[in-house]
């Protein structure tokens, strides 16, 4: 067995990584070889000039010019590698290593962003009689080095027929893709939030450099040969339906994504901190089945001022020229872009945020249905459960209680509340478009999904809800 004999000093090599700006990547990078420093006994070692990856087509690449170190006793060197960036990467005696190692061990240390890095470097040998092997050290020297990048540009937009006139270039820098802090190369994600006013509607992705082109589609990118990939001039991608939509691009990987935005829609004003804050504004309950109608149940004071947007921050925001359907005698009427109330009290909002925006103001009535109803579910399906006894008595301020009649029955707890056109046999406006139930203490709403969580009652209980603190008792 060869005995390994271990000179020189303990290799102590780490690499801090670290975050650079890119906006100079592109400026060409030059440097000169060092001078050689020792490698051994009669060897020596010295940087090439700096590698760029991206010029680099072959499995190994030249980071030094290497004298092999020699030992006397017919010692030959038969082993080498290369520690930078606190790896340690196999090299053969014509000072290449591999290209994948050399670009891993680059991105570990200083990310993927294609500028020119440096690292102190060393060299190891192992040069062996047969008998006995000694390990070599060198002494440092720099390795100057580019990672091969994906060719990502900083900026892209978004065309097609979706918009008007939705290849015009001005029309197309309005609706610039969105990114992070990150350079693109470690973040090649973009996206942008769109609204799709019809069905079938197309898009393609506008790389910035081709807003200078005669043609802005000139390189433009749409769907490629494979499901949610993307190809340069490839096909126009399209949105089968209506809707609000997110669109990522991954740029590094050329893939897309579409995923519809949730339905949301929120409430602030006088009484809410005029939104500075997140939880200063009041989230409304998506109406089943519909991405633009919301509802809420709401106290107000008089002289209160408010308005909405579809996310709880200001962008969108609207009131003061909203239609207004005033059915509940709330005074309720704009006032410059906002809205004022007339008349404090409870009242039952429906709001709809689409082409046209809608404002009803409605009494606020809450209904029992199903099991715990006199006549049950039969009495539901005839249209007579809309009646006095299973109606909730409304408080009058805004920390009082609704409250429910007595079961009349035993059974699974249902509740709704009730718009003027809210029915049975009205597909478009069932009572369960507005359920909701007390589960664990909190008033739960159906929202947009399916069948609540089921909630066994007994006759001649009764449930309590506060809407103002969200929560309800069963006793």
């Amino acid at each position: 067995m060869i005995k390994k004999i271990l000179l020189g000093m303990t290799l102590l090599m780490s690499m801090v990584a670290c975050t650079e700006d890119y906006t100079d990547w592109g400026k060409p990078q030059t440097s000169s070889p060092e001078e050689a420093v020792a490698f051994g006994d009669n060897g020596s070692i010295s940087a090439v000039q700096a590698i760029n990856l991206a010029d680099v087509t072959t499995t190994t690449v030249k980071v030094a010019n290497i004298v092999a170190p020699t030992g006397g006793s017919g010692y030959k060197a038969s082993e080498f590698q290369l520690t930078l960036g606190g790896a340690s990467l196999n090299m053969n005696e014509a000072g290449e290593v591999s290209t994948e190692e050399l670009q891993n061990v680059i991105v570990t240390n200083y990310g993927k962003a294609p500028l020119q890095r440096e690292f102190t470097a060393k060299a190891l040998a192992w040069i062996s009689n047969g008998h006995n092997s000694v390990k070599i050290e060198s002494g440092s020297i720099t390795v100057q080095a580019t990672p091969k990048a994906a060719n990502i540009e900083q900026a892209y937009y978004l065309a097609g027929d979706i918009f008007a006139d939705g290849y015009n270039k001005d029309v197309v820098m309005a609706h610039a893709f969105t990114h992070s802090d990150n350079n693109v190369w470690d973040d090649p994600n973009f996206s942008i939030e769109v609204k799709v006013t019809e069905a079938n509607k197309s898009f393609m992705i506008i790389p910035a450099s081709s807003l200078e082109k005669s043609d802005i589609r000139d390189g433009a990118f749409g769907s490629g040969s494979e499901k949610e990939s993307l190809a340069s001039n490839g096909n126009a991608i399209t949105i089968e339906k209506a809707g609000k939509y997110i669109i990522t691009v991954n740029m590094e990987k050329l893939t897309y994504k579409i995923e519809a935005k949730p339905a949301t829609l929120f409430l602030t004003g006088s009484e809410y901190n005029w939104g500075k804050t997140e939880s200063d504004w009041k989230q409304l309950i998506q109406y089943n089945g519909s991405d633009e109608t919301f509802w809420t149940m709401i106290y107000f004071s008089e002289g209160e001022m408010f308005k909405f947007a579809p996310q709880a921050a200001w962008a969108d925001d609207f009131g003061g020229g909203i239609t207004i359907e005033d059915n509940a005698g709330s005074g309720i009427a704009a006032d410059g872009s906002n809205l004022k109330v007339g008349k404090a009290g409870w009242y039952l909002l429906r709001v709809t945020n689409g082409k046209e925006r809608k404002l009803e103001v409605c009494k606020p009535e809450v209904y029992l249905v199903g099991d715990v109803i006199a006549g049950g579910w039969g009495a539901g399906w005839e249209d007579k459960a809309k009646t006095d006894a299973n109606k909730f008595t409304a408080p009058t301020t805004k920390n009082g209680l609704f409250v429910s009649p007595k079961f009349a029955n035993s059974g699974n707890l249902r509740m709704y509340v009730n718009f003027p056109d809210t029915g049975y046999k009205d597909p478009n406006n069932n009572w369960w478009k507005s359920e909701f139930n007390v589960i664990d203490g909190n008033i739960v709403f159906r929202g947009n999904g399916g069948d609540l969580q089921p909630v066994a009652v007994e006759a001649n209980q009764q449930v309590s809800l506060n809407f103002t603190t969200g929560k309800g008792e069963i006793k």
